[in-house]
């Protein structure tokens, strides 16, 4: 999350740029009195200094300066005296007078020199990696108190292109004016918000029993979506303007009121003050993982406003969020699954393909790759012996059949399952008399994907059975 910074722009596998930090941007929360002893410094928990990553769960804080504008370039304003960056250390200095100074510790320090690069990389990246343990802000359900957005809509990005479209149609709508410190101050708070949502597989309560003869699956898996909202927000600044002011002020004061609530650990916490909090609440306090800028500036005339920024920094490095991933049932796949199972499973699917639908081929290809990954997990889990159930219902000849289909996703689930299936020795002797040892091979050398390339290469050479059909044949893989 980018406070009182440029518009931030994110997307998942893309670099984050964040656009123009020439301004200065406070809040409007009463100024806190500064300490006045001598030497005297605001800091972080001894935890959180000695940890370079933070404390897990709190909100990480990242002070940048900003460059001098021209009005402070033309006056030359010597901020040296005044602002003093110590990046390595992740301190900053405020000088109060020739004798006294008040040192500040943040999670990172960013000179007016740092690149967009260096700011993604401490801020941004940890929070979009999508990939970890931990999860970014949640989309919650409406009935523990989301926030609908009115007026507003949910589009599904396909592409980078379309994705940057979208940004640059929200960034028409923003209102900029001269202000005395910055002249294209942001007057508009941005918020972005990409939805992300994840299906996977629980495969830990895969059970293969034996009844009648007859190999069935008595538990299937738990199908579970999780659902993760990206948020991005450039809150407009708080200079001392009047009319439009007011507005933003309000909702940065509301903001500042909820900072102070949660680091003082208060038991209500006024989210419902303004749009602006109902909207962030996960993202102090709630189960976000959060990161915050907040831009300084460098001349000693806003003395004033730059310490109340930096303080303000300082209050949100005390909340602490509860980093959790939500998931929920995907009733619908599961209901699929039940139906599937009822109707005869694996022969079901066979009898489906008759239609040569190629949406409908390619979920018949999706369900045969869900299975043999099943398959192959009990298997090295010992949880399953035997041949593959594809092989005895017959869909071996199918995959082979389609292991080369024209259309990508037919194929693509295809290769996954002949992998899944060779990785189970026990399937080598079918697989070689039923075509399928030739279709690997083919996979292994022709598949535009490397990771597939690579996960054939490995499965071809690690199977004794087919190690032995390729010294007979005085094959080379």
């Amino acid at each position: 999350m980018a406070y009182r910074n440029g518009v931030a722009l994110a997307q998942r596998g893309s670099a984050v740029k964040f656009e123009r930090p020439n301004h200065l941007r406070t809040t409007a929360s009463p100024k806190p009195r500064l300490p006045h002893s001598p030497g005297s410094a605001v800091r972080r928990s001894p935890a959180a200094a000695r940890s370079g990553d933070g404390v897990p769960g709190r909100v990480r804080v990242a002070v940048r300066l900003r460059p001098r504008n021209t009005e402070e370039m033309v006056a030359d304003a010597d901020f040296a005296d005044w602002v003093e960056l110590q990046p390595e250390l992740k301190r900053l200095k405020l000088r109060r007078n020739n004798w006294d100074s008040d040192t500040y510790e943040f999670d990172e320090v960013l000179t007016e020199f740092a690149s967009q690069k260096r700011v993604y990389e401490v801020v941004a990246k940890p929070v979009i990696e999508v990939c970890s343990n931990d999860n970014i802000p949640i989309v919650e359900d409406p009935k523990t108190g989301d926030v609908s957005l009115s007026g507003a809509t949910l589009v599904e990005i396909k592409d980078q292109p379309s994705f940057l479209e979208l940004l640059r149609v929200g960034e028409t709508h923003r209102i900029a004016a001269n202000t005395k410190l910055n002249t294209e101050s942001s007057r508009s708070h941005a918020i972005l918000m990409v939805h992300v949502k994840r299906s996977v597989v629980d495969s830990e309560d895969v059970v293969y029993t034996e009844n009648n003869d007859v190999s069935h699956l008595t538990k299937p898996s738990k199908p579970l979506v999780q659902k993760s909202k990206l948020v991005v927000v450039d809150l407009a600044g708080s200079e001392r303007i009047h009319k439009e002011a007011k507005s933003i002020n309000l909702s940065l004061i509301a903001l500042g009121k909820c900072i102070n609530a949660l680091a003082e650990n208060n038991s209500h916490v006024p989210f419902c003050d303004s749009k602006l909090t109902r909207l962030l609440r996960d993202s102090f306090g709630g189960t976000a993982r959060t990161s915050l800028i907040v831009t300084i500036g460098p001349s000693p005339r806003h003395r004033g406003e730059t310490s109340s920024t930096i303080l303000f920094g300082q209050r949100a490095m005390k909340v602490e969020n509860m980093l959790k991933i939500k998931e929920e049932f995907d009733y619908k796949s599961l209901s699929w699954r039940h139906e599937l199972r009822s109707q005869g499973g694996i022969k079901a699917l066979l009898g489906v393909v008759r239609c040569d639908q190629p949406d409908v081929l390619s979920q018949v290809a999706r369900g045969i790759a869900n299975f043999a990954k099943c398959e192959s997990r009990a298997s090295s889990q010992g949880i399953k012996s035997g041949t593959s159930f594809l092989i005895e219902d017959g869909a071996l000849p199918w995959i082979v059949q389609n292991a080369n289909n024209e259309a990508a996703a037919i194929r693509r689930h295809i290769e996954l399952a002949l992998f899944h299936m060779a990785q189970q020795e026990v399937n080598a002797k079918d697989m070689i008399s039923g075509g399928a040892l030739w279709e690997l091979v083919r996979i292994s050398r022709d598949c535009m994907r490397e990771d597939i390339r690579n996960l054939g290469r490995r499965t071809l050479t690690s199977i004794p059975p087919f190690k032995s059909e390729f010294r007979r044949l005085h094959i080379d893989v």
